[in-house]
């Protein structure tokens, strides 16, 4: 088996490069902010990226396996639709405890978390997403692997401190997950890395806005940008579909 050789950056351009493909096959839509923001869960979205990629990696004889744990089961539905599939949920990779997982023959290259869960028992609140989100890197932590990812669509609900829009959110969200960052013994040969998604502002038809996807990883101190800040130009059309401009 061939060594795997992959940065930061590649990870990030990896996933914004699929998101902005397929994008529109997100069925974003919906008459306001909640239904097409918040109408589809993202889970299938993001683990299909890591997938289909390591299905390219262990045709060229990189990696050795996948694991993959889904709660949503579209997933198989969305990965034929956008040319991946056929994806049988009934006989998935093997599960490995992470949404999505790559091996190599005796070690953990990869491990992914997407984390968009809201609510507990006090409602759906910043706090809570915050709490799932810590339980999250937690169980990242417990293993050995190369890489460890955070993906997550920051909630917005009375942000403590802040006005109540996406940027405020993920800078709130960023600030909290260093601060559970730093109480970590995180070893120097893992590289964490950390995407935050939000749109810059609301919509209403014939009005276009950017999703903002920041990306970060770890530098023993705090989250550094990956790469520069990237964004995704989207439109709501007339029938209140959000699509790719």
């Amino acid at each position: 088996m061939s060594s795997i050789d992959l940065a930061e950056t590649d990870i990030v351009n990896e996933l914004f490069e699929f998101i902005e493909l397929n994008f529109n096959d997100f069925e974003c839509k919906g008459p306001n902010f909640s239904s097409w923001w918040w109408g589809k869960s993202w889970s299938p979205y993001i683990e299909a990226c890591f997938i289909a990629w390591g299905k390219r990696l262990m045709s060229e004889q990189k990696i050795h396996s996948i694991g993959h744990s889904f709660t949503h089961s579209n997933i198989t539905d969305f990965m034929e639709r956008i040319g991946h599939g056929p994806y049988d949920k009934n006989n998935k990779f093997p599960d490995k405890c992470f949404d999505v997982s790559w091996h190599g023959s005796k070690k953990l290259i990869l491990a992914l978390e997407h984390e968009e869960t809201t609510r507990g028992n006090s409602g759906s609140t910043v706090e809570n997403h915050l709490l799932h989100i810590f339980e999250e890197i937690d169980k990242l932590n417990d293993c050995k692997a190369k890489f460890k990812i955070l993906v997550s669509r920051p909630h917005l609900r009375k942000l403590p401190g802040r006005k109540d829009t996406y940027p405020n959110a993920i800078k709130h969200f960023k600030t909290e997950i260093e601060r559970k960052l730093l109480n970590l013994e995180i070893s120097s040969e893992e590289k964490w890395i950390v995407i935050l998604i939000g749109p810059n502002n609301r919509l209403k038809p014939n009005e276009e806005t950017e999703i903002l996807f920041c990306n970060y990883t770890w530098n023993e101190n705090n989250l550094v940008p990956v790469d520069t800040e990237k964004r995704l130009k989207v439109k709501m059309n007339e029938e209140y579909e959000v699509r790719k401009i």
